[in-house]
């Protein structure tokens, strides 16, 4: 396994979910985790990473990996991937949901890893590849596990985002027709 998508949403809604997609990993393969998640409540137009040397969890303390987070930042003359001033990162679920589980499956099998959290941002299409391409190195180490965190597609009046499939006869249908074709393209 290289890379594992699960969801952010409170442990009541998503949390059996992510729990069967981390009994996948085997963590004993690993030694480092790129974890990707949405930027939900800050507008940037890069992906912003930690300014902290570990995240502090009830589970206990994650060291990130600094050494690679600053050869990150230095990608792209330092336009791709920024440090984000810690106020904005405090105020992001999507990263912070996962480490419990990434905690847990470490634990089980009695290895030590750091982490790089990496927030992505509302990235201009024609800079995906730069992205890609600075994250490559890290994606191609066979000791570096990529997880992204995801939402699929938030629907409601909240995220003003409401499609309505009229193929479907429910609202739950056209989601689930929405996440199916999702599910599609990242397998594809």
């Amino acid at each position: 396994m290289r890379a594992l998508i699960g969801p952010h949403a409170g442990f009541a809604y998503s949390g059996p979910t992510a729990a069967w997609a981390y009994k996948n990993v085997d963590a004993k393969n690993y030694d480092r985790v790129v974890l990707l998640g949405p930027s939900h409540k800050v507008y940037f137009d890069f992906c912003g990473t930690s300014t902290c040397d570990e995240w502090e969890t009830p589970l206990g303390n994650v060291q990130v990996d600094t050494k690679t987070v600053d050869t990150l930042c230095q990608q792209g003359d330092g336009k791709l991937i920024k440090r984000i001033n810690l106020k904005a990162e405090l105020n992001e679920h999507s990263l912070e949901m996962h480490l419990p589980y990434i905690q847990k499956i470490f634990q089980d099998a009695e290895k030590e890893f750091t982490l790089i959290p990496i927030m992505v941002g509302s990235l201009p299409k024609e800079k995906l590849a730069e992205h890609a391409k600075a994250l490559l190195p890290l994606f191609q180490d066979q000791k570096t596990l990529f997880i992204v965190s995801s939402d699929f597609c938030h629907w409601g009046e909240p995220f003003d985002y409401m499609p309505l499939d009229k193929s479907e006869n429910t609202i739950y249908k056209g989601i689930e027709k929405l996440d199916k074709a999702g599910m599609t393209l990242i397998e594809n």
